[in-house]
């Protein structure tokens, strides 16, 4: 199967044989496939593990279908012609794989951003996230730090501490309706 409309096709028609691994119970790709699941409609077996290296040692010999997994880490399988990228789970497209549809063009709101951050203790001194925010910024600008993330396949951005904050409440509100509107189990 080349595309994600291929993989739905072949669920479709084979109700309740075909699986999909993701990285663990709760993870995105769980809350993700299971909505999938749900929007599309299937009748697919779940399998979940805990981490990557699991969910490729049966996705590979096709013991698994189809997986949600961390691009960085499935992007060797598939330069190496091992594994098809049939969607990101990114609201935008991929810079490195332009011509693969993300998940929100076939099911709007499916996709989401993986964020990374770094938090602190709550009463923590403004003057303090100040200069975190401050030093972590220039070391984001930094073009061989840049370029290494990038490489690793994610978008660099140094929001503020108030723009970060907002993304976090955004993802807690996304992941709140997408846990109930799928009815994913994550306990």
């Amino acid at each position: 199967m080349s595309t994600l409309a291929e993989y739905i096709a072949l669920a479709r028609a084979k109700p309740g044989t075909i699986s999909w691994a993701s990285l663990g119970i709760g993870t995105g790709g769980h809350i993700t496939g299971e909505l999938l699941k749900k929007r599309a409609g299937l009748q697919v077996v779940h399998v979940p593990f805990t981490g990557s290296s699991g969910a490729f040692r049966e996705l590979l010999p096709g013991r698994v279908q189809a997986a949600f997994v961390v691009l960085d880490t499935a992007v060797p399988h598939i330069q190496a012609g091992n594994l098809k990228l049939l969607a990101v789970a990114d609201p935008r497209r991929n810079r490195q794989f332009p011509a693969v549809p993300t998940l929100d063009e076939s099911y709007p709101g499916l996709g989401y951003d993986g964020i990374f951050g770094l938090v602190g203790p709550a009463r923590m001194p403004a003057e303090i996230v100040q200069q975190l925010y401050t030093d972590i910024a220039g070391v984001l600008k930094d073009p061989a730090v840049h370029q290494q993330l990038e490489r690793q396949h994610m978008d660099v951005l140094a929001s503020t501490p108030a723009d970060f904050a907002a993304a976090i409440r955004r993802e807690i509100a996304h992941w709140r309706n997408a846990v109930k509107e799928s009815g994913a189990q994550v306990s």
